[in-house]
């Protein structure tokens, strides 16, 4: 994905090469970027500075949610591999196995609400917009635009973060608890799995 244009101004652009931890310059070029005044609208100052910082506010959005998006595929994978483990582990109760499903269930609930629910829209029905194709959509709608920001993409910022506020806290409680249950198989003698450094039973 790329960003969103460069605000007008002067920029520095400079070329070097690192080579056995050492750095050289070898070029430096100074440019201007100069605004497209192509409309009465993109000409005003006003809607320019609006534009670069709802532009900066919502790449911060983007860069929350895509990360959010990679570390619920990790939690995924961890869950997955302890499903595994706890099948190897002579110790395993069948309380161990329901919790995990219930953290399982969670992180579901999770997936659903941040990308999207895919065993629904595979099978070409309408599903609700998740917060990250909310955030796509503004990003596609308007980071390569030089109007001013509609009202649209304005109230889908305001629901995706107000959205994502309330799943990151979720989310995170989430990983707290699948910390504990890592500790709590631990005890038992599971094999290793990622994200755990298991402890020497004596």
């Amino acid at each position: 994905r790329s960003g969103y244009l460069a605000a007008p101004g002067t920029y520095r652009a400079r070329m070097e090469v690192w080579q056995s931890e050492t750095r050289s310059v070898l070029g430096e070029q100074v440019f201007t970027v100069k605004p497209l005044d192509i409309s009465d609208e993109t000409a005003i100052d006003g809607v320019r500075i609006e534009l670069a910082e709802f532009q900066a506010k919502t790449a911060e959005l983007v860069r929350s949610v895509s990360g959010t998006v990679r570390n619920v595929e990790e939690i995924r994978g961890r869950i997955a591999s302890l499903e595994k483990a706890l099948f190897n582990t002579s110790k395993a109760m069948p309380d161990h196995h329901k919790e995990l499903r219930q953290l399982s269930d969670s992180l579901y609930t999770i997936e659903v609400k941040l990308t999207g629910d895919e065993t629904i829209s595979s099978r070409f029905e309408l599903t609700p917009w998740s917060i990250n194709e909310r955030v796509n959509s503004i990003v596609f709608g308007h980071w390569a635009s030089l109007s001013p920001v509609t009202e649209t993409h304005k109230q889908a910022y305001e629901i995706a973060k107000a959205e994502f506020d309330l799943l990151r806290r979720d989310f995170l409680r989430l990983k707290e608890q699948l910390q504990a249950f890592e500790v709590s198989v631990d005890g038992i003698g599971a094999p290793w799995t990622p994200g755990r450094l298991p402890e020497m039973q004596q």
